[in-house]
């Protein structure tokens, strides 16, 4: 029986394993030309294949990716055990285990050239300034981040007073958030025609349990084209993950990317909740920011915000992250420890040299761009 298995994993490997060597590394090569992916992949090739898949899985109510992935999850565990076992059993010579070693090999290089293909060529578009048509984009001074945590400040009193006098922000259903999406989107793309937008597929994650141990608030699956969110987010945070997830299904890959524009789309929407979640999610990255540049900042902060900053604004940030303070668990800690090592591998792997810090990167062009709106010199 071993013998037959051996003959058949021969003929198979040895007439397929060349064959998908040799389409990884073209691959490979295509991905290294900017102009490649920005000219033909990202503006011709990409947005069909999108399409096609969007009209495939975008009708279905549900994350079709979150089964696929579950699915497989189950069948590898399955058949690692089935492999053990044949293995203990049949004491493999050197030779099978290489044979095995070579199917592996061609699953692995056939899941590489598909998430190329579908959507990976992404990670080496052509930088945010080409896109913007803005020239050099300099790091924000600390005086430009006083001056825009100020700006910041007032429009969220403003927009949070208007929302109501709730203490807890209430929750639009999930098809009202998919409409005023794709109104954001709509918004946005009279200014960059190639971000048109239409039949969302973001979807509510059947992955929530997953998401609270290994600490994600959405994701973008490669292969299917879906956008999955977990709804159990705060009301604050929901526009903002959920116009990030459609950067993505837009083909911007960089996690830096996909935050720049689902700002732009959630700051351009008329609705006031995705505005208020867009300027809230930059009000913390230049609280942050200044929290690690000024130390006079740093030493006076909590008397500042307090005194500064709207008490419902306060409120609903103290609901946020209290929202995931409640969700931590022993375990989950260290299962989120190994999924961001995991993750920062991944990014790094995909030319995102900063890792998880490329999510904060976009605080430098949202500055930039303020500045320009405000007349200032670079």
């Amino acid at each position: 029986m071993a013998a037959k298995i051996l003959n058949a994993l021969k003929i198979n490997t040895q007439s397929t394993l060349f064959f998908w060597i040799l389409l990884a590394i073209s691959v490979f090569g295509c991905s290294q030309s900017i102009f490649f992916v920005e000219t033909f992949y990202a503006k011709s090739i990409y947005p069909r294949w999108s399409g096609a898949l969007n009209w495939l899985f975008g009708w279905i109510p549900f994350s079709v990716g979150d089964i696929i992935y579950m699915a497989l999850f189950f069948y590898l565990v399955f058949k690692l055990i089935k492999a053990v076992q044949f293995l203990i059993k049949n004491k493999l010579q050197s030779v099978f285990r290489r044979e095995i070693g070579r199917v592996l090999l061609v699953r692995v290089l056939q899941i590489y050239v598909y998430f190329m293909l579908s959507w990976g060529l992404l990670y080496n578009r052509s930088s945010i300034e080409e896109q913007m048509g803005w020239e050099r984009v300099t790091p924000a001074s600390v005086a430009d981040l006083h001056a825009l945590r100020c700006e910041l400040i007032d429009s969220v009193r403003i927009l949070r007073n208007h929302l109501g006098s709730d203490t807890v922000l209430k929750k639009p259903n999930w098809k009202e958030l998919q409409v005023n999406a794709n109104k954001a989107y709509d918004s946005l793309h009279k200014q960059f025609p190639s971000l048109a937008y239409s039949n969302s597929t973001v979807k509510p994650t059947l992955l929530n349990k997953l998401g609270k141990y290994i600490g994600f608030t959405g994701y973008f699956n490669p292969f299917t084209h879906e956008a999955q969110v977990r709804a159990q987010l705060p009301a604050m945070a929901l526009p903002s993950v959920i116009t990030h997830e459609i950067a993505h299904q837009l083909g911007q890959a960089g996690e830096s990317e996909a935050s720049w524009y689902g700002f732009l789309a959630a700051k351009s929407s008329h609705d006031l909740l995705f505005r208020y979640s867009a300027y809230m999610d930059l009000l913390f990255l230049v609280d942050q920011a200044l929290f690690d540049q000024d130390e006079e900042y740093r030493n006076m902060y909590v008397g500042r915000y307090k005194a500064e900053v709207d008490i419902m604004v306060r409120m609903d940030r103290k609901q946020y992250l209290l929202f995931f303070l409640n969700e931590e668990t022993n375990f989950s800690s260290w299962v989120q420890d190994i999924s961001k090592a995991t993750y920062q591998t991944y990014l790094v792997a995909n030319g995102e040299s900063a890792g998880l810090a490329s999510y904060q990167l976009w605080l430098h062009w949202a500055v930039h761009d303020w500045k320009k709106r405000k007349g200032h010199k670079n």
